[in-house]
């Protein structure tokens, strides 16, 4: 009788340990709890979580630098814009026509718009450092510095002089453009960078779900097959405690 009952209370230990095993996976949402569930599983899903982790950092990072590029951009849209301003200015301050007064009065709104380069370079900032100055990481890899531009002090007093400030402001126009055109590309790439980094976690994303997740449906039915099994073992234990009790009472 004494073996019966070893073996009774054996299978309703293990029994038990199912039913908390199984109950610990469904209030968790995980399969793999302990090294104790899946060993070589637990080490996996630990390596894939953080490959995610790297990855949530690196697509920070990443936006952070598309954030920079967009700023950029929006502060070239505002100086191109000024810029063709002065063009149109200086082109028209060359006509022969215009008399000293009328010269005078364009050199005046072209200084005004100088002052506006400056604005513009001076409130195109990210982070609270400004992006267009001579100590910029962007300036210093462009090798082109747009608030370097002096349009303040023009003089259109003469021809030759309204000539000198077309050619300025179409070499400015001209190299704000080749920023520009340089600042998309590294945009697009930092863009390009972001999807490769999103394909990549939600490919380990889904990994770790499948190592990891609890299948609800299937954990449920072994729960409930495994309470049915220690209901069975404890019915049998008491029936053999039972049992036990009437020989004793007969010897």
């Amino acid at each position: 009788m004494t073996t019966i009952t070893n073996q009774i209370n054996t299978h309703l230990t293990t029994q038990l340990d199912k039913v908390t095993s199984s109950q610990q996976k469904i209030s968790s949402g995980f399969k793999i709890n302990a090294a104790k569930d899946d060993a070589a599983g637990l080490q996996l899903s630990n390596r894939l979580l953080t490959q995610l982790n790297n990855l949530d950092n690196q697509a920070r990072n990443t936006n952070d630098v598309i954030s920079y590029y967009q700023v950029a951009q929006s502060g070239f849209s505002g100086l191109t814009e000024v810029a063709g301003r002065i063009n149109e200015l200086s082109i028209a301050a060359g006509n022969g026509s215009l008399d000293a007064a009328g010269r005078a009065a364009i050199a005046q709104e072209i200084s005004g718009l100088g002052e506006q380069i400056s604005l513009i370079s001076a409130q195109t900032t990210f982070g609270g450092q400004p992006i267009f100055s001579s100590d910029s990481q962007l300036v210093g890899n462009l090798g082109f510095d747009p608030s370097a531009q002096n349009f303040t002090n023009s003089d259109l007093s003469s021809a030759s002089g309204a000539q000198s400030v077309i050619m300025q402001s179409e070499q400015y126009l001209t190299n704000l453009n080749s920023a520009s055109a340089a600042v998309g590309a590294l945009q697009q790439q930092q863009l390009s960078d972001l999807s490769v980094q999103s394909s990549q976690k939600i490919a380990n994303s889904t990994s770790l779900s499948a190592i990891k997740d609890t299948d609800f449906a299937a954990q449920i039915s072994e729960y409930l097959k495994n309470k049915m099994q220690v209901e069975a073992a404890m019915s049998l234990k008491a029936q053999a405690n039972l049992t036990s009790d009437v020989v004793k009472h007969l010897l």
